[in-house]
């Protein structure tokens, strides 16, 4: 799983009151499937499907996005395999908002979502 969410209780007075339609299931629906053909277009597959060798020669981070990732990775003591991961999520992050290039808020929303990860590994 390389998406780990921590979702606080909602308070009960909350669940009385009227639901957030700010976007609907179509929309939701709407922006994966597009998320999807930009996928599909750039690298013929999903973005969990990427190999190191794919993602080190097309998805490029720019020079603040490499610095940031490299910090993450040394402070939180991530390995090679999960430096893929977070820039496969951020490419899947950028997809769904219909960016093309990887940013530093799409490299922080998923070192964010791995960082879980460690707060909550089981022990041995």
């Amino acid at each position: 799983i390389d998406i780990h969410l921590e979702i606080p209780r909602v308070p009960a007075a909350e669940l009385d009151q009227p639901v957030d339609q700010s976007q609907s299931s179509a929309q939701v629906r709407a922006q994966v499937i597009a998320a999807r053909e930009r996928m599909q277009q750039r690298q013929g597959c999903p973005n969990a499907q990427l190999d190191a060798a794919f993602i080190n020669r097309e998805l490029v981070l720019g020079q603040p996005e490499r610095q940031m990732l490299n910090q993450a990775l040394e402070k939180l003591n991530l390995s090679g395999r999960a430096r893929e991961r977070i820039i496969k999520l951020a490419q899947t992050i950028c997809d769904l908002d219909g960016r093309e290039q990887i940013d530093c808020q799409a490299i922080g929303e998923a070192i964010g979502y791995r960082n879980l990860d460690r707060l909550f590994t089981p022990p041995a």
